[in-house]
C-alpha cells in the first residue's frame, strides 16, 4: 500500500511540473487561398500567425523567413500584412520581413504575416511550398519585445517554420467552340463550296 501511495505521490508531482512549466508557442501556418489550382494559374497563400496565450507584457515588433521554392511553382513575390512595414530584402528575392507599424508591437491573435504569390508550373502533381526562418535576433524568425525581462533578454523569440502540400491539376480545354470560331469555320466551309460551284471554261 506504501508503494503504491508513494507512485501516485510522485505521479501529482510529475504531472503539476509539466502542467506548470507547459506554455502555449506561437506557431505559423500556411493557407492557400485557391481550392484547385491548375498548371500556369496563379494563386496565393497567406502566412498566418497564431501566438497562442497572449503575454500581457510580450509584443511582436518583426518577423522574417525565406520561401522554399520548389520545381512544381515559381515564387512571384510576397505582400506582407497589412499590421507591418515591408522591410523585405532587395538582393535577396526569396526572403519575406515585415517590421511592426506599431513602435510597441502588436499584441494579438491569428495575424496575417504576409500573402505569398506563385505561379503554378506545367506538370500537375503534388508538391511542398514552404517557409523557413529559424531565430536569429537579427533577421529571421519571429522577434518579440518583452518588457517583464531585463537587458537584451527582454527580445525573445520564436523559429518560423511551416508548409503545406499543394496539388496542380490539369488544365481542361474548353470542350465547346466559342461562337466567334463556329462564325469563322462556317466562312471558310462557304469559301470552299463557292470555290469548288465555279464552272470550268
Amino acid at each position: 500500500m506504501v508503494t503504491k501511495l508513494k507512485f501516485l505521490f510522485f505521479s501529482v508531482i510529475v504531472s503539476c511540473v509539466f502542467t506548470l512549466s507547459a506554455h502555449a508557442m506561437p506557431f505559423v501556418t500556411l493557407e492557400v487561398l485557391d481550392s484547385f489550382i491548375q498548371t500556369g494559374e496563379s494563386f496565393d497563400v497567406d502566412v498566418m500567425l497564431n501566438q497562442g496565450i497572449v503575454n500581457a507584457d510580450s509584443f511582436l515588433t518583426s518577423f522574417g523567413f525565406d520561401v522554399d521554392a520548389n520545381a512544381g511553382t515559381t515564387y512571384t513575390g510576397a505582400v506582407v500584412g497589412g499590421l507591418f512595414t515591408d522591410m523585405n530584402d532587395p538582393l535577396n528575392t526569396m526572403n519575406v520581413t515585415g517590421l511592426s507599424s506599431d513602435p510597441l508591437g502588436i499584441q494579438q491573435n491569428d495575424i496575417l504575416l504576409a500573402t505569398l504569390s506563385f505561379t503554378a508550373g506545367n506538370t500537375q502533381g503534388a508538391y511542398q511550398l514552404g517557409i523557413t526562418g529559424i531565430f536569429d535576433s537579427m533577421f529571421y524568425g519571429l522577434m518579440y519585445y518583452d518588457k517583464s525581462m531585463n537587458g537584451s533578454s527582454n527580445w525573445p523569440g520564436a523559429d518560423i517554420l511551416a508548409s503545406t502540400r499543394i496539388t496542380i491539376n490539369e488544365t481542361t480545354g474548353s470542350p465547346v467552340p466559342e461562337p466567334g470560331t463556329m462564325l469563322l469555320l462556317a466562312i471558310g466551309f462557304l469559301s470552299l463550296a463557292g470555290i469548288r460551284a465555279r464552272p470550268k471554261k
